[in-house]
């Protein structure tokens, strides 16, 4: 829209003395429409600048036998469960974390585990990770289940809610898996299927991957390590943009009336 008003919105960009843009394609627009090279300073994210604070730490031993399905919605939960079920024929010591998007849906998702005959645990009655399954259905605990689990299971993907954001488990370097629907987070899991940091399946193919993954576990370890690294490289590094902002307000005082 900026390039039907070129007379506008070129002088405008030209008084620009810093410009930080999300990324190179933000850029390339910009310089298009009149934004000075030398005005351009390194990248950042700032959505991103939370989850790269996040330090992991050391992996625990069964992290690479610990799947989260963090933020499952309605219609979703059940897949979860399948997979989950056949994934153990590979792996029998195969715990499950269950993580509704809203801890409401609490008692739904109960009966339909215990429909299946599944023994379980519930967050909220005292449960923790170390249950074969868990249903976690508690709010402002979700850093718990990512440091526990190897592998995330992004929810909202495979029913059609647009997909949740994937960068919270790349902090804590668990290889994701998600489904066709992301197109709230389309750039991102881009990124992230394209640096190996994420893989898409729908979820008649879940159970396959889940199982190849735990056949795997130094694939596993290598996905969240990429996932990683590429929040890192996005989030980008505040203090460059800091140092320019404040070296400009040296050479430019602010004067009052």
């Amino acid at each position: 829209r900026g390039g039907r008003l070129p007379g506008l919105i070129g002088p405008m960009l030209r008084r620009v003395d810093a410009l930080s843009a999300q990324d190179a394609a933000g850029e390339a627009r910009l310089l298009a429409l009149g934004l000075r090279p030398e005005a351009l300073t390194p990248r950042l994210n700032l959505k991103l600048l939370g989850p790269a604070q996040i330090e992991p730490g050391e992996d625990a031993p069964d992290r690479c036998r610990t799947v989260l399905a963090a933020s499952t919605h309605e219609g979703e939960d059940a897949a979860m469960l399948d997979a989950w079920q056949a994934a153990r024929q590979v792996e029998p010591e195969l715990r499950l974390i269950l993580a509704p998007r809203h801890p409401g849906r609490g008692d739904a998702v109960a009966t339909l585990i215990a429909a299946r005959g599944l023994d379980f645990a519930r967050r909220s009655r005292g449960g923790g990770p170390e249950a074969s399954l868990l249903l976690a259905d508690t709010l402002g605990e979700m850093a718990l289940w990512y440091r526990a689990a190897g592998i995330c299971i992004t929810g909202g993907s495979f029913a059609d809610h647009g997909g949740h954001t994937p960068w919270e488990p790349a902090a804590w370097r668990c290889a994701i898996l998600h489904g066709p629907h992301v197109a709230n987070q389309a750039g991102a899991y881009a990124d992230l299927d394209a640096a190996g940091g994420a893989l898409a399946c729908d979820a008649a193919g879940l159970p396959a991957l889940l199982a190849d993954l735990l056949r795997d576990p130094a694939r596993q370890r290598r996905m969240g390590e990429a996932a990683r690294a590429l929040l890192l490289a996005q989030a980008g590094n505040p203090a460059t943009l800091i140092a320019r902002i404040a070296a400009l307000a040296r050479a430019r005082p602010c004067t009052t009336p």
